[in-house]
């Protein structure tokens, strides 16, 4: 399961953030639930979170390896609401979004080194 995250961008777009969530029986073989690395996980073209393939690799990540898996659903993808003219786009694509939700990551549940 998913913790949906909303995030606006400096242009009035909206990214959705979905970071696994982890049982509390699970948590046993998870790190830790508090600060630690992240890996964040980029669907392909204008797919998201509830892909198969991204469910396997986020289940993977989080309960066999036992990190921390978030995954990004750019504008208009995977159910986020578009609040903005821009759509996501591989061609004209700009790393500013995929930068916001780093830094977000990094902020909140990233322990600093």
């Amino acid at each position: 399961a998913y913790e949906r995250r909303l995030l606006q961008t400096p242009d009035g777009g909206t990214l959705a953030l979905d970071v696994v969530v982890v049982t509390p029986d699970e948590k046993k073989t998870v790190q830790s639930q508090e600060k630690e690395d992240f890996v964040l996980l980029l669907s392909g073209l204008g797919g998201g979170s509830n892909d198969a393939y991204v469910r396997c690799m986020a289940d993977r990540a989080a309960r066999q390896r036992g990190r921390r898996v978030a995954v990004l659903n750019m504008r208009g993808c995977a159910d986020s609401p578009v609040t903005s003219p821009r759509f996501f786009s591989a061609y004209r694509g700009s790393v500013d979004d995929v930068r916001l939700a780093v830094d977000v990551l990094r902020s909140e549940y990233v322990a600093t080194r």
